[in-house]
């Protein structure tokens, strides 16, 4: 696929373990320039385009200062919802505004995902562009590498013995984790004020490296972690495409975590489907870079979002009115040991805790930033509009859980207990759609396969850290909101700096 057909990229990108959601900064605007072929017009039967192009240019200054802001104002302006045409410089992307359309989107056959993976793999994640046409080789009868990585992924991160072994080893990594932290607590159990985030970075975003990397990865690089924090903030500046000398930071720290993948190599440590997965790579004869880079690609993917998801559900118990977190530490008590305040009943958290569970999927529906990315092979017809050939297709799944008529007139809203509301009880426009109409992992080929370890994992940090230890927000700090406006990696990150003091819980 050619450079300028992925312009429009620089905005998002897709959320499955390989691609994760990208926006194009501002910084974009410019370089877009070199790219534009095509005057801002629309052929015959195409979804109308959204006022306010300029010449060349396109909505693509607007889309680059704030896309989400644009998803949203198209949606307001579309009758019906209705498809919608944008224009950045020259390409034309159509943004998916209603439910029906975008199950439309996800059965059409004539749109296609892989080409999207193939970019990614690039200017992502650094594989060079031969090892990224290497993978549609079939040298053993296990297919293209970007045609079966969905079903290979569902397979192995599905329910079943894959499943449950990643699972336990993660467990079992935090539950070190977490000791270690215990021990720098002070004596007199004053406690200590840390970075929410980034605590909780370091508590399950570790664990969750352990448990697939195996513990050499971090003991090859101890700073690996602040190096994908680093990826996730420069990582927009990588899908511009632009030549080395300008982007010297990130492809130096991107390179520098490949380069520790390829010291890792394969070890026996890494988790199972992980190995097998680094075969086939080596079966079609990538180098020892481009094989560190496809695991680093799946790496970050495990990474992305299930980090800071976990961050918005422990720091929204923590603004819960006291009654209601009673609540929640209620319901996870009967998960660990009394004795021990260890966990030993996932299933019992994963299961029986329904206010931790509304909780957890009204955090997805608020700060979920996945879009689902498609590119138009042969002219398709969805909601009666001509999807043209060599355009591509946004579906800015963040909208859908943003829909008044869905979710009514509290849309806007944390609402702890959403998904546990009386629909017959509620007053005024409010109401209780149940959680089947969020679509925060995708869907279609590209259904995140790693959803169901992102809740284990999450559900278990989080229950073990208010098991363990008293946090407190300190008084006076401001509620952060979501930051919106400027690009992020999946879930959407805090505006600002949270502040907690973490100390040793005491039980009576």
């Amino acid at each position: 696929m050619q450079t300028e057909h992925w312009e429009f990229l620089k905005n998002q990108s897709e959320n499955v373990p390989l691609l994760i959601t990208t926006a194009l900064g501002t910084i974009a605007a410019g370089f877009a320039i070199h790219f534009a072929r095509r005057t801002v017009t629309i052929q015959r039967g195409e979804p109308p385009l959204f006022p306010g192009a300029l010449p060349l240019l396109g909505h693509v200054i607007r889309y680059g200062k704030d896309a989400n802001k644009v998803y949203q104002e198209a949606s307001e302006w579309s009758k019906d919802k209705a498809p919608v045409s944008l224009s950045l410089a020259g390409k034309r992307l159509y943004v998916i505004l209603s439910q029906k359309d975008v199950l439309a989107v996800w059965r059409a056959k004539t749109l296609a995902f892989d080409s999207v993976c193939e970019w990614g793999m690039v200017s992502l994640f650094g594989m060079t562009a031969h090892g990224a046409k290497q993978m549609h080789d079939d040298p053993d009868g296990k297919g293209d590498m970007y045609v079966n990585q969905h079903r290979f992924w569902r397979d192995a991160l599905g329910p079943g013995e894959d499943l449950n072994l990643i699972t336990h080893r993660f467990l079992e990594y935090l539950e070190v984790n977490i000791e270690e932290f215990e021990k720098t607590l002070p004596k007199d159990n004053s406690g200590v004020e840390v970075d929410l985030f980034t605590w909780t970075r370091d508590r399950i975003g570790i664990s969750a490296t352990n448990a697939i990397a195996g513990p050499n990865l971090l003991k090859l690089d101890p700073k690996i972690m602040e190096k994908l924090t680093k990826w996730e903030s420069e990582f927009f500046l990588l899908a511009l495409g632009l030549p080395r000398w300008a982007l010297k930071g990130p492809r130096e720290n991107l390179e520098d975590m490949i380069k520790t993948w390829m010291k890792l190599g394969v070890s026996p440590d890494m988790l199972p489907p992980l190995i097998e997965r680094t075969h086939l790579v080596i079966a079609r004869e990538a180098s020892d870079w481009d094989v560190a880079a496809s695991n680093l690609s799946l790496w970050l993917g495990t990474q992305a979002n299930a980090n800071p998801s976990a961050f918005w559900v422990i720091y929204q118990i923590l603004l819960l009115p006291a009654d209601m977190r009673a609540r929640v530490e209620a319901e996870i008590a009967p998960a660990f040991d009394p004795a021990t305040n260890r966990l030993t009943d996932l299933n019992h958290l994963i299961n029986n805790t329904p206010l931790l569970t509304s909780i957890y999927w009204e955090v997805l529906r608020l700060t979920a930033g996945s879009a689902s990315v498609r590119e138009v092979e042969e002219d398709t017809m969805i909601g009666g509009y001509r999807f043209c050939k060599g355009a591509m297709v946004m579906i800015p799944l963040r909208l859908q859980h943003l829909n008044e008529d869905v979710f009514g007139d509290d849309v806007d809203t944390f609402v702890p207990d959403r998904f546990l509301r009386n629909a017959s009880e509620l007053e005024g426009n409010k109401k209780n759609p149940g959680i089947k109409v969020l679509k925060p992992f995708g869907g279609g080929t590209s259904l995140c396969p790693g959803r169901h370890f992102a809740i284990n994992e999450i559900f278990a940090y989080v229950a073990t850290v208010l098991r363990k230890f008293d946090m407190e927000l300190p008084p006076g700090q401001e509620v952060a909101g979501l930051r919106t406006s400027v690009p992020s990696v999946g879930t959407l990150p805090p505006d600002r700096d949270v502040r907690v003091r973490v100390r040793m819980r005491k039980y009576e």
